[in-house]
């Protein structure tokens, strides 16, 4: 989680890119697949957590409760 120590600027550059980069990805296995929201999809989950992290405090109370609503 060293993307975390980020300055928020350039966190928030790195999350955008990763979300750009997943929307046509997961869209594309959907349709391999042939399902909307795919149980074997999981990248959407691994985009969000950045996302669900974001300016959080760095206490690890903050980051399982952040993880457990990100569920």
């Amino acid at each position: 989680m060293i993307y975390l120590c980020m300055p928020p600027v350039i966190y928030a550059a790195i999350t955008l890119f990763m979300v750009l980069v997943a929307i046509p990805i997961c869209t594309r296995a959907e349709k391999l697949f042939g399902e909307k929201d795919c149980s074997q999809i999981v990248l959407d989950e691994m985009v969000s957590m950045p996302i669900t992290l974001f300016l959080i405090p760095l206490r690890w109370h903050y980051i399982i409760a952040a993880f457990v609503l990100n569920r």
